[in-house]
């Protein structure tokens, strides 16, 4: 039911047939806490590279582990997710939560912003990246973590299939390449 197709100008590979965003989870009844390594990778960048009091915006923030892990931390974090449950279910922990999707007109300026396993979701990622760039302010830092197509554990049929190239839920499929070029 999904056209994967690739690009023949630049070579970036995506679902013809994707009509909408797809990292929505408003039917997921259990919640629970998902702590990951790369969550305290992130929360380690932030420390070696900003200076307290910076301000933090995740986009996409899901349940908000990275807001929940910072909560003691000297800065100040906001995260949107406009999926109804999980903006929910991290609120409800105490992590700083908009249950909406990141707009750039009404985003306050960032010394950080994270982009975590998102852009895989959205139909046009190039705009959200720029959005989310604009807002930084000078000398900040972007953290963007998408799955990569070239990864080496692609080989491994039951991992690519359950976890990379799975339309609707994944309607975009990056290289290293295709996130330098944005």
């Amino acid at each position: 039911d999904h056209e994967i197709v690739k690009c023949s100008g630049c070579g970036f590979v995506y679902a013809a047939t994707a009509r909408f965003d797809t990292a929505d989870h408003g039917e997921i009844s259990a919640l629970y806490w998902r702590f990951r390594s790369r969550h305290h990778q992130i929360r380690r960048l932030i420390h070696q590279h900003l200076k307290p009091g910076s301000r933090i915006v995740e986009i996409g923030c899901g349940r908000g582990e990275l807001g929940y892990i910072m909560k003691d931390d000297p800065y100040t974090y906001v995260g949107y997710e406009p999926a109804d449950g999980l903006s929910k279910f991290g609120q409800e922990h105490g992590v700083s939560i908009v249950h909406d999707f990141f707009k750039r007109e009404t985003a306050s300026a960032a010394d950080a912003i994270v982009i975590d396993n998102v852009l895989e979701h959205v139909l046009d990622p190039q705009g959200l990246l720029s959005d989310a760039v604009a807002t930084l302010r000078d000398g900040g830092l972007a953290i963007v973590i998408v799955p990569n197509r070239d990864d080496l554990r692609q080989i491994v049929p039951s991992w690519r299939d359950s976890r990379h190239w799975i339309p609707p839920d994944h309607i975009n499929y990056f290289a290293m390449s295709d996130v330098k070029r944005m």
